[in-house]
């Protein structure tokens, strides 16, 4: 995931924030484990702008996969160091989703 983040970094202006196989890949990557979860919501927040809502659907899938009917040892706030700053990470994102994607509204 640090690797996937110095790329991103790196080379920032050549990504097309649009190409669906790299957001597929974001919400892969939160609905496959509950570990790195300060780095996925960095690269979910650069691309988050280019999400259709079927794709902000996925990822709300996944979130509440890990974090309502995820066993203890798959839960985001339990798998983290820092369960406070994850707990604030999701808030911002739930915050910027509701922004965005007004119909989430009674979801987020």
């Amino acid at each position: 995931m640090e690797v996937a983040v110095n790329l991103l970094e790196s080379y920032n202006h050549t990504f097309d924030r649009k190409d669906p196989e790299i957001i597929e890949s974001i919400i892969t990557g939160f609905d496959r484990s509950p570990y790195f979860v300060e780095l996925k919501f960095y690269t979910l927040n650069t691309f988050l702008n280019n999400f259709e809502y079927d794709q902000i659907d996925k990822l709300l899938l996944a979130l509440e996969k890990h974090l309502i009917v995820a066993e203890t040892r798959y839960n985001y706030l339990v798998t983290n160091l820092n369960p406070i700053k994850t707990s604030v990470l999701l808030m911002e994102l739930g915050d910027r989703i509701f922004k965005n994607y007004a119909i989430t509204e009674f979801r987020v």
